[in-house]
């Protein structure tokens, strides 16, 4: 795939600069077309269903929420963060953006110097094939021809890249149990998620239909998605300068280059960063809200969207508060005509079985209340380096609150030759008893906290990686374990 992915790659930069290069020629020749352009008056706009005589303030700012659809591609690249090596997910950024930078403003600037903006061989009634017509216009037909079928691959790939993108987002989620798990059962042929292909296919097919093939109403749903996506990003960034100020990273934006040893320097670059956070924020709003405005019924079609799939997390998320209501409606409207305790009769192979089992009052209840104990069965565990009252108080008390568990796994490790802290084992047992609901045990491991090791827990307890926590690393070691999926969950 990497190679395939390659090939479209270079194959699309060459033929965008060779449309550059022509474009550039043709403009030295032709130079009355971008004096023609930039004496033609702004077209109307239509905002929410009525022309607006446009300026110089609304040509700026819907041009830039237009042109926000212009960047996407790299939060694919966040779902695969802990597949790569090191340095790796900055380059990818870092790429993009210069690449987005340059062909974007360098294709918008010229499109100026090359077609009209009025008439029907103009750009803004053929805004669909802006670019084969530039093709046409400097290079002849054949080159027209060409840009079309590169364009044919270029969306096939991108097609194929959210595919890429939503697997690895939606396993990631199933993983955490916010989505359904069985959307990660795996195809035995090719090994891929076919649920998460098939139900994406109908999600994406199904909006198509619904708008029926209007690439620019298309279009706007997807900015909406993706300015949403932009707008997780740096909330995000703001929480984690906030909350999490002091952890381990690889790279932290700065406005300049400050010395390390000076703290106030430091201090106030901390300050900047929060500040460029907050006007990437301002700006992805900015972008919403133009696109907004464009076309309000699109909106619509995305808040349906967005609510039948937050439903879903919704119902994954407080599945057993919503277990629970139904059990007291089913008690209400379908009680158990034997309310009483049934005494079973026992084998003498099964003396160990308790005799009485408790009744629930309720038709189906006993299915209901099995459902709840094979949500709360598997354990989760969390790595505690040093005996603390505090910490391993707001670690139950974080788990019990967001995880469906009753089992916690507290996890010592403690150095090769070194004793297990004395007291450790009784401290948890004093937890255990202080939430009798939630059993607590104590796990102490020799060895070195490093992933290897993680790994190593999570093949010998059956717990994925996604279902283990940490408290704020505080070195560099401890943060490449939180790369393997190792949730953060205190500071």
């Amino acid at each position: 795939t990497q190679v395939i992915a390659l090939g479209i790659f270079v194959l699309h930069i060459m033929t965008l600069l060779i449309l550059i290069v022509g474009c550039v020629v043709f403009s030295f020749n032709n130079p009355h077309i971008l004096r023609s352009n930039m004496q033609t008056p702004l077209p109307d706009l239509d905002i929410c269903g009525s022309l607006v005589t446009s300026n110089v303030f609304t040509a700026v700012f819907f041009g830039f929420s237009s042109a926000m659809l212009g960047v996407t591609g790299f939060e694919t690249a966040a779902n695969f963060v802990e597949e790569q090596q090191p340095g790796i997910f900055g380059a990818i950024l870092r790429n993009m953006w210069f690449l987005s930078s340059f062909f974007n403003l360098s294709l918008s600037i010229l499109n100026l110097c090359v077609l009209p903006l009025l008439g029907p061989a103009g750009t803004i009634a053929n805004n669909n094939i802006v670019l084969a017509l530039m093709a046409r216009e400097t290079l002849g037909r054949g080159f027209e021809l060409w840009m079309t079928i590169d364009g044919f691959i270029v969306l096939s790939g991108s097609v194929l890249t959210s595919y890429v993108g939503i697997t690895g987002l939606v396993r990631r989620l199933a993983c955490d149990r916010v989505m359904p798990e069985f959307l990660l059962a795996e195809n035995k042929w090719r090994h891929t998620n076919h649920y998460i292909i098939w139900l994406y296919f109908a999600v994406a097919a199904s909006l198509v239909v619904c708008l029926n093939g209007d690439i620019v109403m298309l279009s706007s749903v997807f900015s909406y998605a993706f300015l949403g996506l932009l707008l997780l990003f740096s909330g995000g960034a703001i929480l984690f300068k906030v909350k999490r100020s002091h952890m381990p990273r690889d790279t932290s934006a700065a406005w300049y280059t400050y010395s390390d040893s000076d703290l106030q320097q430091l201090t106030h670059k901390l300050g900047v960063c929060r500040w460029k956070c907050i006007v990437a924020l301002v700006m992805v709003c900015c972008g919403f809200l133009g696109t907004l405005l464009g076309d309000p019924t699109v909106s619509v079609v995305f808040a349906l969207y967005f609510l039948v799939v937050g439903s879903l997390v919704f119902i994954m998320l407080e599945r057993i508060l919503l277990l629970r209501v139904c059990m007291f409606v089913m008690k209400s409207l379908c009680p158990s005509k034997k309310d009483k305790t049934e005494t079973k009769s026992s084998d003498s192979s099964d003396l160990d079985e308790p005799l009485l089992q408790p009744r629930t009052g309720a038709l189906g209840g006993r299915t209901i209340r099995k459902a709840i104990q094979a949500i709360n069965a598997p354990p989760v565990v969390f790595f505690c380096k040093h005996m603390s009252l505090s910490l391993l108080n707001k670690a139950v008390r974080y788990v019990r609150t967001n995880e469906h568990t009753e089992n916690i796994q507290i996890v010592h490790v403690h150095a090769p030759g070194t004793a297990d802290p004395v007291g450790f084992a009784d401290l948890v047992g004093v937890f255990d008893s202080m939430y009798p609901e939630t059993k607590i045990d104590y796990v102490s491991i020799e060895g070195t906290f490093e992933p290897a090791l993680v790994q190593w827990l999570a093949s010998y307890l059956h717990i994925s990686t996604n279902m283990m926590f940490i408290r704020q690393p505080d070195n560099i070691d401890a943060h490449k374990v939180s790369l393997l999926g190792v949730r953060v969950i205190t500071s």
